[in-house]
């Protein structure tokens, strides 16, 4: 005859600093066939990995005016300055074909942003400038060497993006980002971002739509973390080529 047995295992977390303490739980299925137990032996098949992850697969595309919080930011004295000396027609990094930052990229209407999830990492591919991002799962913490996790077609990098790494809990995604360059995290009005600062993207499903919300933690910048909400529609096209140049790339 056969038996199966469902145990419920507690098993720590992703052990970054800040989510060390945090313990996910994980449901082992224990299956033995008759003949393997006839012969005396117990066989054991683990199916499931520590949580499910949410279902992003596919290409999406930013949902009509889901894009909230940055209004209202708490801004140190320097940050105050380099947002009061921005001028978009000089320093925006776009104009060198350069992504500014998350909050650009994820905030960028009608651009077509592909999800493919493997086993360990997750790959996003932005059609805005040609981007290829690798987060990597299940890491034990960042790497000394914090190498830009995002590059374009040509094989640049780029720093303004930062270096992440990702975990799953329960049914989100979790990709936590340090190691980034001074930029903007939006270009309208010039909202900097320093090189102290860190993220944490949250990605699930709600219905039909990915969700995802980031929480910007920039002390240099900002008197206090900010959470900042997205929603994201099926795409009906798929990622294409930018091609993106300086030469084309301008306000004027």
């Amino acid at each position: 005859m056969g038996v199966s047995a469902l145990l419920n295992l507690e098993v720590k977390g992703y052990g970054d600093r800040a989510f060390s303490d945090k313990i996910k739980k994980m449901s082992i299925t224990l299956v033995s066939w008759p003949r393997v137990l006839q012969s005396g032996t117990l066989f054991f098949i683990l199916p499931l990995a520590l949580s499910a992850a949410p279902d992003l697969d596919g290409t999406w595309m930013l949902a009509s005016g889901s894009s909230s919080g940055f209004q209202g930011l708490l801004y140190t004295d320097e940050g105050q300055a380099r947002q009061q000396s921005y001028d978009f027609l000089v320093d925006d990094p776009s104009l060198l074909c350069v992504p500014a930052s998350l909050g650009r990229m994820w905030g960028n209407p009608g651009s077509p942003i592909e999800f493919r999830l493997y086993e360990d990492r997750v790959i996003i591919r932005y059609e805005l400038f040609d981007l290829i991002r690798t987060i990597k799962l299940n890491q034990n913490g960042h790497p000394l060497d914090l190498a830009p996790s995002v590059v374009n077609v040509d094989g640049q990098a780029f720093g303004t993006m930062g270096h992440s790494i990702g975990w799953y809990e329960e049914e989100i995604l979790l990709v936590e980002t340090i190691g980034y360059a001074d930029s903007y995290l939006t270009t309208s009005v010039g909202i900097p971002q320093s090189q102290a600062m860190r993220t944490l993207e949250r990605f699930f499903r709600v219905g039909e739509q990915v969700a995802l919300e980031i929480t910007f933690i920039d002390p240099i910048i900002f008197q206090a973390p900010f959470t900042v909400s997205y929603r994201l529609n099926p795409s009906r096209f798929e990622v294409a080529e930018y091609g993106c140049t300086p030469e084309n790339a301008s306000y004027r």
